[in-house]
């Protein structure tokens, strides 16, 4: 829309131009007509007089001088026309002038209006898209700190995994002693309590790890629990710190935290259903 009202105002601009040109041209080419009047005029006075010489050498005198009253007469004549239409050639021209620069004053109004309709419209625009970005960049900041936070869940998790797998694989050679040393002969003095406060220890530091669960309200050391014997574990295998599958998924922040409340609830259990321990 803009440019087009700009080409219109410009195309006027030009025709005005060429108007005002072409009225200069006019006047300068009624200036040389007049002035080639007046010398053709004067090359005609001076063949009149010559002629009037050549013919009538008494009667010249008379007729030079009717000839140059009525010479002077025209002379008079034909300089007030021209004055008359000089004079209306500079009113036509200070007419168009002022035509010409009201339409340029007006065009140029409109012009400016236009542009600044138009930097408003821009600044506008820019501060949406300003917004948008802001918006975009902050979202963006977001997910980094909530991927940033899964990861290191994520590695929390594992490491908690890891201990479980230990405590468990203590718990069951600790059974299984236990239960060999329970049908051959008795347990001896000392050896139960520092087993059983190594793996104390160690569950407490999963259940700190583990926060959003709540901590037993009974101590583990003082059930008296042996373990049932079982087989050993097999041999574990370490998973990848990182899963594959992360950037292809979302992950949860409460996801971490649910698993190692899992494993730690599995420790429990395991710990707290074998029956009690007591040499019959």
């Amino acid at each position: 829309m803009i440019p087009d009202t700009q080409k219109l105002l410009r195309c006027e601009l030009e025709a005005l131009k060429n108007q005002l040109q072409a009225q200069t041209k006019a006047f300068e080419f009624l200036n040389h007509s007049v002035t080639m009047l007046e010398k053709e005029s004067c090359l005609q006075q001076i063949k009149i007089q010559q002629l009037e010489e050549v013919l009538c050498p008494t009667s010249r005198q008379k007729e030079k001088d009717g000839n140059k009253w009525n010479t002077e007469q025209g002379q008079q004549e034909l300089y007030g026309a021209l004055a008359e239409g000089l004079e209306g050639l500079q009113k036509t021209l200070r007419d168009s002038e002022e035509v010409q620069q009201a339409r340029t004053t007006r065009c140029l109004q409109l012009l400016a209006q236009e542009i600044r309709d138009s930097k408003k419209f821009l600044w506008e625009e820019l501060e949406l898209v300003r917004e948008e970005v802001t918006f975009i960049y902050q979202k963006l900041q977001a997910q980094e700190e909530e991927i940033t936070e899964n990861l290191v869940n994520i590695q929390k998790m594992q490491k908690t995994q890891v201990k479980c797998r230990k405590v468990l694989t203590k718990m069951k050679q600790q059974g299984y002693e236990t239960s060999n040393w329970l049908e051959t002969e008795e347990m001896p003095s000392g050896g139960n309590g520092s087993w059983r406060g190594d793996l104390q220890k160690e569950l407490s530091d999963i259940w700190l790890q583990g926060t959003p669960m709540p901590e037993p309200s009974t101590p583990l050391l003082g059930l008296g629990l042996r373990l049932r014997p079982g087989p050993f574990p097999a041999p574990v295998q370490q998973k990848p710190l990182l899963p594959t599958s992360l950037s292809s998924r979302g992950c949860s922040p409460r996801r971490p935290h649910q698993r190692e409340n899992k494993l730690a609830e599995t420790l429990l259990h395991l710990w707290t259903v074998v029956p009690a321990a007591s040499c019959a």
